[in-house]
């Protein structure tokens, strides 16, 4: 290598130096107050840009000596020494990888290192070293004299630095920040099955499961920083997405649908409050569809944003109160613009209550408004405790309106007089299950109304007294309803039609342990799948129990379907209720998994299949 080009890229060294101290110095000031304890990050960042210091000193105190008073030939002990420096820079670039440094986001909710920081730290850090080794290792002494190769180092230094500090941080960030994985669009999926009878899959989850929701093509599995998609029939993994260093995530689904779900995270530090970033995913095929910052909604004269009540891909709805009256909008998901808002009048003398969670539910395109209008009764504090105490009075008035989630506008309404003034959640949605027939309808105080037009429907039959219904379906075609008659009768597993009337009637022999279950049986279009928590000595077991669901008079017998595997582990018995082992039906399966309440779980997927 001739002496001109080890000028030039000694000289480019220096530049590369500065660089790193101009853009990393103003980074690791203030860091540590982000850092978790025991965090020693800013201790190797700051120890690097001393000799990064050290280094420009040493250059410019013998840059003005003449090259021909220069040996030509190093010493020993300055190569040892110079190598001895730039193998340190490799030990802290090494040290200050950012995988060593970032916190799970599943371990620290409120911790607000964020990733692009130490990434940005790592980076500069990884500049001083290659400007060490530019310095030390390829020129003896890096003259002004020869002016020429000092402005061709410098501007070559000066490119290079731009192009580490912009491309690496995204290099890092795709290949070790984010987890990402997709799969081709297939074809149709494998229908949800009608009945099952065999456990044909077993999924052990890497990470720390928060919940399992449908997806169009099998099981979608719900981490704390993430997803992973399965395919139904098979178990197999589809797609994954995960920010596992991302600080504040949140995953989920939007209610009514399972095309899409949604990612939300702080991307970087800043003031309160905070603006979300919301990623949503095809869950098909887990290809990102929509990647942008969701600035909080702050009402004019307030200073907390306002609660998004309700959220799909494209529109958040909120309650605001402003002087004209309150309202409903609808905000855009990646903006504060409003894209609709509908006004709710207010009669003059009246008081006007939303209830609890706002008086808002959506599901799917429509958006559930719930209100109780009455008199003022001009209570002074404790108006709760107060209306429970009171006569319902002339004039009062329960409500549901029913609103286009994408334009705001009313689709149905119905209103009632209320039996009491308790305030109560908004009306809630039941579907058919995993039945292939049958929409969804809304379930109100005021009576069942079709979801998607509003049109009553009464499916549920009457209940005796003494007995004691559990809906485990309920859709526009009719219910599925287990009957405890109490005594030593038998249980009875009702099917009805639209109109309420049973066309179907199974007696069954009553199992305390089968009907504390019962909230998360699946109903099949042949077959009600029961999963539950059985007792065996001092362990706790995970079964499944099957019920044809054909005939009209039966006598039935639950049939047990074995899962092949032992007690429930100890870990998961310490958040388990009776009722902790759920099964969602999806295509190609029946999943069963342990859920609890108490927290991520590390328990195995059981795909129960035909």
């Amino acid at each position: 290598m001739g002496r001109r080009l080890r000028d030039v890229l000694g000289w480019s060294g220096v530049a590369v130096l500065v660089g790193a101290l101009a853009l990393t110095a103003p980074r690791v000031f203030g860091f540590s107050e982000y850092a978790a304890s025991g965090q020693n990050l800013s201790f190797l960042v700051g120890a690097t840009l001393l000799m990064a210091v050290a280094v420009l000193s040493f250059v410019s105190l013998t840059a003005t000596r003449d090259p021909a008073d220069v040996s030509a030939h190093a010493s020993l002990v300055g190569v040892l020494g110079r190598a001895a420096i730039a193998l340190a820079g490799l030990v802290l670039v090494w040290a200050t990888f950012p995988t060593r440094h970032l916190v799970l986001a599943v371990d620290n909710e409120r911790y607000r290192m964020f990733p692009e920081a130490v990434t940005g730290l790592w980076v500069g850090v990884g500049l001083v070293a290659l400007g060490m080794a530019l310095v030390l290792c390829l020129a003896a002494v890096l003259s002004l004299h020869r002016w020429k190769r000092v402005l061709a180092g410098l501007a070559a230094g000066a490119l290079a630095v731009v192009l580490v500090w912009t491309l690496v941080p995204m290099a890092v960030t795709r290949f070790l920040l984010v987890e990402h994985a997709v799969v081709e669009a297939a074809g149709e999926s494998a229908p949800v099955p009608a009945t099952v009878s065999r456990v044909g899959w077993t999924w052990q989850p890497e990470h720390s499961v928060v919940g399992v929701e449908r997806g169009p093509r099998g099981p979608l599995v719900r981490y704390a920083d993430g997803f992973v998609a399965l395919d139904g029939a098979t178990g197999k993994e589809l797609w994954t997405y995960r920010l596992p260093y991302g600080r504040h995530v949140g995953t989920g689904v939007f209610a009514g649908q399972d095309r899409y779900a949604y990612l939300s995270h702080v991307a970087a530090a800043q003031p309160e409050p905070e603006t979300r970033t919301m990623v949503v995913l095809d869950t098909a095929t887990g290809e990102i569809v929509h990647d942008a910052p969701m600035p909080p909604v702050v009402p004019e004269g307030k200073e907390d944003p306002a609660a998004v009540l309700y959220l799909t891909p494209n529109v958040r709805v909120v309650r605001v109160r402003e002087e004209e009256g309150e309202r409903v909008a609808g905000h855009a998901t990646d903006s504060t613009e409003r894209l609709w808002e509908f006004a709710l009048d207010t009669p003059e003398g009246y008081l006007c209550l939303w209830g609890n969670e706002g008086g808002v539910r959506g599901y799917g395109d429509r958006v559930l408004v719930a209100r109780l209008c009455l008199e003022d009764p001009e209570v002074e504090y404790n108006l709760s405790a107060a209306l429970v105490d009171m006569d319902v009075p002339e004039g009062a008035v329960e409500s549901v309106i029913a609103l286009d989630a994408t334009t705001g506008e009313q689709v149905w309404r119905h209103d009632w007089t209320p039996e009491d003034l308790r305030l109560h959640y908004p009306p809630g949605v039941r579907t058919s299950g995993g039945a292939s027939v049958g929409a969804p309808v809304a379930v109100t105080r005021g009576g069942t109304f079709a979801l998607s037009d509003g049109e009553p429907v009464q499916p549920l039959p009457p209940t005796p007294e003494r007995a004691d219904d559990r809906t485990l379906a309920l859709s526009t075609e009719g219910a599925v309803v287990l009957r405890d008659q109490g005594d030593e009768e038998p249980a009875l597993l009702l099917r009805t039609d639209a109109s309420g009337e049973v066309v179907q009637r199974t007696r069954i022999e009553r199992n305390l342990q089968l009907w504390w279950g019962m909230g998360e049986a699946a109903v099949l279009d042949g077959q009600v799948a029961m999963p539950y928590i059985a007792y065996d000595g001092d362990h706790r077991l995970r079964e499944f129990a099957v019920l044809p669901l054909d005939g009209a008079e039966a006598e039935g017998a639950w049939t047990r379907i074995g899962l092949g595997e032992g007690p429930v582990p100890e870990s998961a018995e310490a958040r388990l209720g009776d009722d902790g082992h759920s099964a969602l039906p999806v295509p190609g399966a029946v999943v069963s998994y342990l859920g609890g309440t108490d927290g991520p779980w590390l328990d195995p997927l059981h795909g129960l299949v035909p």
